[in-house]
């Protein structure tokens, strides 16, 4: 069996849910192809048994996913973001997911054979427009290290823009009430974007290249990872993917209970959720000031991610494509035995 994957884009969306499933896919299946929307080679039309589109909205999208349909490939769609409850607050995602484009995509979803996503809700959500829905968790590159001793607790956090609505007045001031508190004591990391009370009191990276990612977060090396998410529609469909990302690299994460959270952290043992601002200043001083805690959740954390969470344990999740292009070439036989039934029955009762 031969698979194609379309990424919408080259962001860390596109790396978890088509660069990395393409990379693992050429373990597991013939030949395994990848393009960028909207430049996609012949070849990969071609010769793919099923193609994997990421979130497609346009009408030119879909015409060209109904036309594959009719010659014979199994259409698959995959989104990881809740596009039906997008915040205010997120201004660059809201003004493109106008209802106009959400309409697209929600018939793109009608006419796959199947569509894959990140969590429950989401699957909830794209059910209502295809039955057939798959949670296909993200996947990590974890293996066991040994994690370097930092001069000082850093204390990091990484994200997009769609994540500042999270940093509310109350959590820029806890963090920067900490980094008075202790001083040279602690290292402030942000990732990606930052809020800019915080500029001058963190140190700042832009993020990397998501196939480097990993290997970044490791020299980053936080002692401490922070989650604080916004208890909205919208934050409790996200995946788990900060949490399981800080554990790959033994940090002690501490998140907001946001549904994916609260369903893989088990508190004290595997990371802490703070639902008070009193909490997360609780737990942060708790794991800054208690070094054997932090190394014990840390590695607790990374054993959960580890046997849940990484390629090498959890790769065979990918052979849904094949049950799914197997289940449809027997339900196709199917009708054609039954078809040709009939006509014999037809054509021996005379007609």
């Amino acid at each position: 069996m031969k698979i194609g994957f379309i990424a919408a884009d080259k962001g860390g969306s596109a790396f978890y849910r088509i660069l990395q499933p393409h990379s693992i896919c050429k373990q597991l299946y013939e030949e395994s192809f990848i393009a960028n929307a909207p430049n996609i080679p012949f070849k990969l039309i071609s010769d793919s048994d099923v193609l994997v589109i990421q979130r497609q909205e346009s009408d030119r999208a879909l015409a060209g996913m109904m036309e594959q349909k009719k010659r014979g490939k199994i259409i698959m769609t995959d989104i990881d973001d809740n596009i039906w409850a997008i915040p205010h607050g997120i201004v660059d995602l809201k003004s493109f997911w106008t209802k106009e484009r959400v309409r697209g995509f929600e018939r793109s979803v009608e006419i796959c054979d199947a569509v894959t996503t990140t969590t429950p809700l989401l699957a909830k959500n794209i059910g209502k427009f295809n039955r057939n829905v798959h949670i296909l968790p993200n996947l990590v590159d974890a293996f066991e290290y040994k994690k370097p001793e930092n001069r000082i607790v850093r204390i990091g956090w990484g994200g997009s823009p769609t994540h500042l609505p999270d940093f509310s007045k109350e959590m820029v001031e806890l963090l920067l009430k900490l980094k008075k508190e202790y001083k040279n004591k602690i290292e402030l990391i942000m990732l990606g974007v930052t809020p800019l009370e915080l500029i001058g009191h963190c140190t700042y990276y832009r993020f990397t290249e998501p196939y480097k990612y990993m290997r970044f977060l490791r020299d980053l090396n936080f002692d401490i990872g922070i989650i604080p998410c916004t208890d909205n529609f919208f934050n409790n469909a996200r995946s788990n993917i900060k949490y399981i990302e800080w554990s790959t690299i033994k940090a002690a994460s501490i998140a907001s209970p946001v549904t994916s959270y609260e369903s893989c952290i088990k508190h004290g043992t595997t990371g802490f959720l703070a639902r008070k601002y009193k909490q997360w200043y609780e737990y942060l001083k708790l794991l800054i000031e208690d070094k054997d805690l932090r190394i014990k959740v840390g590695q607790a954390a990374f054993d959960y991610a580890y046997k849940n969470y990484s390629i090498e344990t959890k790769k065979s999740q990918y052979n849904l494509y094949r049950e799914i292009f197997e289940r449809k070439n027997n339900a196709n036989n199917l009708n054609f035995d039954t078809n040709e039934t009939k006509t014999g029955q037809h054509q021996a009762n005379g007609n």
